[in-house]
């Protein structure tokens, strides 16, 4: 019986674990000054098309320790980009704009708030997979952020 007890509260704080990741998303503030200052001069309207800027979002995927990339999509898709794997979606505030982050490890770059975004909703939300986007390539060399690459698509 104890044994039973044992195995059901595993399955059950498993299940909540990961429900809460995915369901959630934890506010964030970055450390490090200079990439706010460049996330600041990337996340602008004049980066946004404006017949899309009410239903897409801003996120930053981190590909390595030092390479990270900057763009637009959907919550639904970025949902389904990290679905099985294992990611966490964080998010931060930069102009204003609620911006995600991919990840996939716990990083010391930020600052937890322990305020949480509820993303329950968008799960249903349609994926859409022939978007173009722009993106922004950030590496970090000698403890400063600058931009590596940039792919800039003009809005229609």
């Amino acid at each position: 019986m104890k044994n039973s007890l044992i195995v059901i509260f595993i399955i059950l704080f498993n299940t909540v674990s990961y429900s809460q990741d995915f369901d959630s998303s934890e506010l964030v503030f970055f450390k490090d000054k200079k990439l706010t200052k460049l996330l600041k001069d990337i996340v602008i309207s004049e980066n946004t098309c404006a017949k899309k800027a009410k239903i897409i979002n801003w996120y930053i995927d981190f590909k390595e320790d030092n390479v990270l990339l900057v763009s637009q999509n959907r919550i639904a898709n970025l949902l389904e980009i990290v679905k099985g794997k294992k990611q966490k979606i964080l998010s931060t505030i930069v102009n204003d704009k609620i911006v995600f982050i991919l990840t996939n490890n716990e990083k010391d770059i930020y600052l937890k708030s322990r305020f949480f975004i509820d993303l329950r909703k968008y799960k249903e939300d349609e994926v859409v997979f022939f978007e173009d986007f722009s993106v922004w390539q950030i590496k970090k060399e000698s403890d400063l952020y600058r931009i590596a690459n940039k792919r800039i698509w003009k809005c229609k």
